[in-house]
């Protein structure tokens, strides 16, 4: 008996090492695919120097907490840390910067409902913002 319930053991080991293989290969396909860690950038000459000069210049700190801007400790809107792997936009659309920018450029024609004002933000001024939140290198 004692030897059958080693067998029991050994195969429960086994098929405990195997789905966890299966759950964690999973988990990590999935997260391969779920965000964009290097989007293409379709913005050209984007300055994203300038990005952070005019996210301070709309005021964008009033409502979001900005990373790399002392004075966004908005708590309205929600943090706009390490942007490039959120997944969506607002919960609304996918996140690419194409999308990023209409939401900056017209956030209630693609969310009536949202709480972000459109600020008439250029779309020079919103590529621009949108190279800053993506982290593209300086």
């Amino acid at each position: 008996m004692n030897r059958s319930w080693s067998h029991f053991s050994e195969a429960l080991v086994i098929l405990g090492l195997l789905l966890a293989a299966v759950v964690g290969w999973n988990l990590y396909q999935s997260r391969m695919h779920r965000f964009p860690t290097h989007p293409d950038w379709p913005l050209g000459d984007a300055d994203a120097v300038r990005g952070k000069e005019v996210l301070q210049h709309y005021g964008c700190g009033a409502c979001h907490v900005i990373p790399g801007i002392r004075t966004a400790t908005g708590r309205v809107g929600p943090k706009l840390e390490d942007f490039v792997h959120q997944m969506y936009i607002a919960g609304v659309v996918t996140n690419t910067p194409e999308n990023l920018i209409e939401w900056i450029r017209h956030p209630r024609q693609i969310n009536p409902l949202t709480a972000m004002p459109d600020l008439g933000v250029t779309d020079r001024d919103a590529n621009d913002m949108v190279a800053y939140l993506y982290g593209i290198p300086q």
